[in-house]
């Protein structure tokens, strides 16, 4: 494999018969461009067992590498305690125009949390959330990207990137609450408790 910043990518498989082979290839953290050349002949011969020739052969066709994100990985715990939690998203190559509203929280009852924040530049990004009383589990997405592109202005592609590390949030008190007046001249006093989500337990 060849071109600028092919040495994040790999062969991964030759397939064909006869006149014609098919060669697949992993792009991995490849960026740029990506090329092939054939530049040895072991094991390749006619019919009448003559090696191939005229090697290395350098003129096979170019394909430009669009930038992509490569993983969304959670910082600290996957069951955070507090209420700020962090992603770095990394990419395939330094890239510039990511902004908070590129990405979003995926789970069933993440409606109170929030994306504050992207920091850091080139090829990561830090992706803080807000989890608020937001209960259950989730986790991050990229799911646009206009502007996003890399130093040669290739856009970003790939996208949606739904594949990042997830989260479960543990269950919080969200508020103690008096019933009835203050002061009381009652004999008992009660309060209402309220969770994050449904407990069982406590009586």
């Amino acid at each position: 494999l060849t071109g600028t910043g092919a040495s994040g990518a790999s062969i991964a498989s030759v397939t064909g018969s006869g006149t014609t082979r098919t060669v697949t290839a992993n792009v991995g953290t490849a960026t740029a461009s990506l090329g092939l050349s054939l530049v040895n002949s072991t094991g390749l011969a006619d019919d009448n067992g003559v090696s191939l020739g005229r090697l290395p052969f350098d003129t096979g066709e170019v394909t430009s590498i669009a930038p992509r994100v490569v993983s969304i990985r959670r910082v600290g715990s996957a069951t955070p305690t507090e209420n700020i939690i962090n992603w770095t998203v990394t990419f395939n190559e330094s890239v510039t125009g990511v902004t908070a509203d590129m990405f979003t929280l995926v789970g069933p009852s993440l409606g109170t949390a929030t994306i504050t924040g992207v920091g850091r530049s080139g090829a990561t990004r830090t992706v803080t959330a807000n989890l608020g009383t937001a209960s259950g589990s989730g986790g991050l997405s990229m799911i646009s990207g206009s502007g996003v592109v890399d130093a040669d202005g290739q856009q970003i592609g790939g996208l949606p990137f739904n594949t990042g590390e997830s989260f479960s949030i543990p269950p919080v008190v969200v508020s103690i609450v008096r019933v009835g007046s203050s002061p009381s001249s009652s004999p008992t006093i009660s309060w209402t408790v309220t969770f994050s989500s449904a407990m069982t337990g406590g009586s």
